[in-house]
């Protein structure tokens, strides 16, 4: 209930999951990230743990799009160097937890200064590299793996209306498989089912 009116997080991340889907279509995968990045706000219930805890609920959907329809990844740990004293320690292998990234890192940057962290740069090359203290990511296919995960948190009724094609892929068949079966295969995964998986990679050489 907001201001007396009750509220339907479902529908306001429609709405921002197809203004995405535009900036996905214009090649500005960057700025698609903004309102992706504010329906999970929406969705998780806000509060940065929650957040933080609804991207790790989603990552073997999140991982899956970002390593090309390859593994899903319960846990992807990646380097980073960043100045930012809110993120927590790296590990033994110098990587953090890829939601402390985008939350951090990016969804709080674009959110306070309008900018992703410098620490952080897309990579439309590969999906994954580091390269002079800078983590590249490809934005699109994170982007990509956002929307997906949101679209799993919403009916089949409303995830089949979600419009177009996204990084040449039609989001009612990405990957090969239609979004219902994605979204069925992701709660699976969330669930602890029989694919879990933990990656952890520094992303050297690139992926």
């Amino acid at each position: 209930m907001v201001n007396g009116v009750e509220w339907h997080p479902a529908m306001s991340v429609y709405k921002r999951t197809n203004e995405a889907y535009d900036y996905l279509c214009r090649g500005d995968a960057e700025a698609a990230l903004t309102p992706l990045l504010n329906a999970v706000e929406a969705m998780s219930g806000g509060g940065k743990s929650r957040y933080k805890q609804w991207l790790a609920e989603k990552m073997p959907i999140i991982s899956n799009c970002l390593l090309d329809c390859g593994p899903s990844a319960r846990v992807l740990k990646l380097p980073v160097a960043s100045d930012n004293k809110h993120i927590a320690a790296p590990d033994e292998h110098g990587s953090v937890a890829l939601e402390e990234i985008i939350y951090h890192l990016m969804r709080c940057g674009l959110d306070h200064r309008c900018e992703i962290d410098p620490g952080v740069k897309d990579n439309d090359t590969s999906s994954i590299r580091w390269d002079k203290d800078v983590l590249h990511l490809h934005f699109g296919k994170l982007a990509t793996g956002i929307l997906l995960a949101l679209i799993s948190d919403i009916s089949p009724a409303e995830a089949e209306q979600v419009k177009g094609v996204v990084n040449g892929y039609s989001l009612q068949n990405f990957c090969g498989v239609s979004v219902r079966n994605v979204v069925t295969m992701a709660r699976v995964l969330a669930e602890g089912g029989p694919r879990r998986r933990t990656r952890s990679t520094s992303a050297r050489g690139g992926i």
